[in-house]
């Protein structure tokens, strides 16, 4: 009786341990699901997170990239533009002196006629002759004006261009850099033919000027 009760008493307490340990696992099973899948669940919204950060950054760096590009476009059309009113300027200060000069020549030359008729007619050939070397001024003048007009074009559309490209490879905007491409280039046709327009209306008018003064020298 005495063995029996001693053998009951060590199988209990070898199988209290095993039962416990037991036990345990099936808690450890039951628990270790839910840590993995909460591990995923903060994975996945770290990852998330983290992509919506990184486009954030990158849609900011394109903003900042496309501000810059446009205000270096602004800058180069500003001194484009300044370079060639200053051009302009030099030009007309030029055709004032020069036209100063005609007038003290003219005055000289009126003395210089009431002399005699022989110095008379040297006078008008060499008006004659000043009169086809200003010609030919003015026409080298019209024709570098506008070589050097269509060669500031080409340069403005050549960076516009480059940075067009630049804009496209950020952006994958080809279809609005090739409209914006095409309504510069109308507005430089426009330019061009604007400023061909008022050199013509300059040479009549001068043309006309030139052909009054004849007519009251005559």
């Amino acid at each position: 009786m005495c063995l029996d009760q001693v053998q009951t008493g060590l199988d209990q307490d070898s199988a209290g341990p095993g039962s416990d340990q037991t036990q345990d696992s099936a808690d450890q099973d039951q628990t270790r699901p839910r840590t993995l899948q909460d591990h995923r669940i903060r994975t996945h919204v770290w990852r998330a997170k983290r992509r919506e950060r990184r486009e954030g950054e990158r849609r900011g760096d394109r903003r900042k990239r496309e501000t810059r590009m446009r205000g270096e476009e602004r800058e180069g059309e500003r001194r484009t533009r300044r370079k060639r009113e200053d051009k302009e300027e030099e030009e007309r200060q030029g055709e004032r002196e020069e036209t100063r000069r005609e007038g003290e020549e003219k005055g000289e030359r009126r003395e210089t006629r009431e002399e005699g008729g022989e110095e008379r007619k040297k006078e008008d050939r060499r008006e004659e002759r000043r009169e086809r070397r200003r010609e030919r001024r003015r026409e080298e003048t019209q024709e570098r004006r506008v070589g050097e007009q269509d060669k500031e074009r080409g340069e403005e559309t050549g960076e516009k261009s480059r940075r067009q490209g630049e804009k496209r490879r950020g952006q994958g905007e080809r279809r609005q850099g090739e409209k914006r491409g095409g309504e510069e280039t109308r507005e430089g046709r426009r330019e061009r033919d604007e400023t061909r327009r008022e050199e013509r209306r300059q040479g009549e008018r001068r043309g006309e000027e030139t052909r009054r003064e004849e007519r009251s020298k005559e």
